[in-house]
């Protein structure tokens, strides 16, 4: 009778980054993070990048860099000093993607 043996295991610098980034599986990548400093601390949010081909992945990559730039532009000068509102603003573009 046979038995299963696992052929490949997590790296433990991998497992390190996974949990610094919240990412449960491999399996969940590929993903892009948005950072922003809020004080101390540094805010993530993330999207899942549709890796079923090169084509959609760079269309998507494009469309978030797009919809990144636009916003940006449109965060006014007041409030570009309030990090928390810019990135509710980039939260959402994530979030609508």
């Amino acid at each position: 009778m046979g038995f299963l043996a696992p052929i490949f295991k997590e790296p433990k610098d991998n497992k390190t980054l996974f949990d610094l980034l919240e990412i449960e599986s491999r399996r969940d990548l590929p993903l892009f993070f948005v950072f922003t400093k809020v004080g101390k601390y540094l805010w993530k949010q993330n999207i899942k990048i549709n890796d079923y081909d090169i084509s959609s992945a760079l269309q998507q990559l494009k469309e978030i860099f797009y919809k990144i730039d636009e916003t940006a532009q449109k965060v006014n000068y007041e409030n570009d000093k309030d990090l928390t509102y810019v990135h509710e603003k980039f939260a959402e573009i994530l979030q609508k993607e």
